[in-house]
């Protein structure tokens, strides 16, 4: 790379780590004190009503900092990585100043900065087919499918993996040839002329497992239920945001099929196994910086934004 090029990268902040780790707030505080927009990295956040259980930034807080990939679509509408990579790009070559993606969902930040094969985009009808066969006879059995089809693929990818699943099938289904084979032929292409600081705040598990816990009650207190109950009279129980944690046990409450103290517990031990694949998928990022305490956390942003 020649000095000119290095010159013209531009620069790109990236806050995560696992959930209820205090993401929010200090994508909050860092964006303020350096005047960085904030390019939301939230599978949930992306959905319009969803607030209280997706520990979304109040309107307060958007007043104070502009937010991007909130608020975007209706709990009913599709929204997969594909979307998220297209749209989170555009925004880092149009905005002016340094933008700070904050959120948990490695996937997204990964199709983000690594991308996704050409020409791979969702196909609605197909994709949903694939998930209701999975949700119907469960990912081991379409993983089954998928090894008939390409063994090779496959044997990459856990028979648990819905995700990797359902976009394989629909290479498969939509393309008509084996992934692996689609897959070398349309290499992804990465985020180019861009200067990565990846950033987070280190936890131990008994903080974290705290953070959690009040989390969670802070939530029922702030109405989660009734929010809840809200989106489910307006579109019933089946979209998919309603799968996600804290959603997804508060409606069983409302069908009655557990208790509320159950599904409190529920939504407490569901959150501490997120937050533990979590906190290993990130360990294998060799370029992930963590830090004790914010302050330091600041310094080192400092020295990146300056250098």
């Amino acid at each position: 790379m020649t000095t000119t090029e290095k010159f013209k990268q531009k620069k790109l902040l990236i806050l995560t780590g696992p959930t209820c780790s205090g993401k929010t707030e200090n994508s909050i505080r860092i964006a303020k004190e350096f005047n960085l927009d904030v390019i939301a990295a939230d599978s949930m956040q992306i959905y319009k009503k969803f607030n209280i259980g997706t520990g979304k930034p109040s309107k307060h807080q958007r007043k104070i900092v502009r937010h991007h990939l909130i608020d975007l679509i209706e709990p009913n509408e599709s929204f997969n990585a594909w979307d998220y990579m297209n749209l989170s790009r555009d925004l880092i070559n149009k905005l002016n100043n340094i933008p700070l993606i904050a959120g948990g969902t490695q996937l997204y930040i990964s199709s983000m900065l690594n991308g996704l094969s050409d020409g791979v985009s969702s196909n609605k009808e197909v994709r949903d087919q694939i998930s209701m066969e999975i949700n119907s006879k469960g990912s081991h059995y379409v993983y089954e499918q998928l090894k008939k089809i390409d063994i090779e693929f496959a044997n990459k990818i856990k028979p648990n993996d819905k995700s990797r699943i359902t976009r394989a099938m629909e290479i498969y289904y939509t393309k008509k040839q084996k992934p692996s084979v689609y897959l070398k032929q349309n290499p992804a292409k990465a985020l180019a002329n861009v200067k990565i600081k990846k950033i987070g705040i280190r936890l131990n598990k008994d903080e974290l497992d705290l953070y959690i816990k009040k989390r969670t009650l802070r939530m029922i207190d702030d109405g989660l239920i009734e929010e809840t109950n809200s989106i489910i009279s307006e579109y019933g129980f089946e979209i998919k945001p309603l799968k996600s944690i804290g959603y997804k046990e508060i409606g069983s409450y409302l069908k009655k099929e557990i208790t509320l103290d159950d599904a409190i517990r529920k939504v407490i031990i569901n959150t501490r196994r997120l937050a533990k694949r979590q906190i290993t998928w990130l360990r294998k990022d060799s370029k992930m910086e963590w830090y004790d305490n914010s302050d330091l956390l600041l310094k080192s942003i400092k020295k990146f934004l300056i250098s």
